[in-house]
């Protein structure tokens, strides 16, 4: 019994010593259970250059939901609070422009950051498909590359029954 459970305790140690990639939401990617940044995750895909694109797309996308999202809140938080500080006699609907013909809505810049955050939503969801998409690559192409082959036998004789491994 005890050489059973040494066997165990060691094959889940050969199990576990593949570099496995994770994936988790924010574009977070670990590697055994420990984070890696944007440039540890460029070094360590450096040997595929397919899958390196693929994560920088990722990445790219990512970068450019984040800056439109928050140039979009903050423009109709900005917007807001100057409307919110302005004195009474200035809150007629309607600015007037360089000629007297043109009225301008006030409302301009809320439409503007609006419709940037609803822009960034599906910018910012389709970053995590292209990023999975390249750690489901880098595991399988990782896993492709170990021949690690196993043989496993039962053996009977006068003492018992047993396993054996062979690697």
């Amino acid at each position: 019994m005890k050489h059973i459970f040494t066997f165990l305790l060691f094959f889940s140690a050969f199990t576990f010593a593949q570099n496995t990639y994770t994936f988790k939401s924010g574009g977070r990617v670990f590697e055994n259970n420990k984070r890696l940044n944007s440039l540890e995750v460029n070094q360590k895909f450096a040997s595929n250059e397919a899958i390196l694109k693929l994560y920088n797309q990722g990445r790219g996308r990512k970068t450019a939901g984040n800056l439109l999202l928050w140039t979009g809140i903050t423009t109709v938080v900005g917007k807001f609070l100057y409307e919110a500080n302005r004195p009474l006699e200035y809150t007629n609907p309607y600015s007037y422009g360089a000629y007297s013909d043109v009225k301008y809505s006030k409302n301009t810049l809320f439409y503007v950051g609006g419709g940037l955050i609803l822009v960034a939503i599906p910018i910012k969801i389709g970053f995590q498909k292209k990023i999975k998409q390249s750690i489901n690559l880098m595991n399988t192409t990782t896993n492709k590359t170990t021949n690690l082959q196993v043989e496993t036998k039962i053996i009977t004789n006068s003492n018992g029954v047993g396993l054996t491994f062979t690697f």
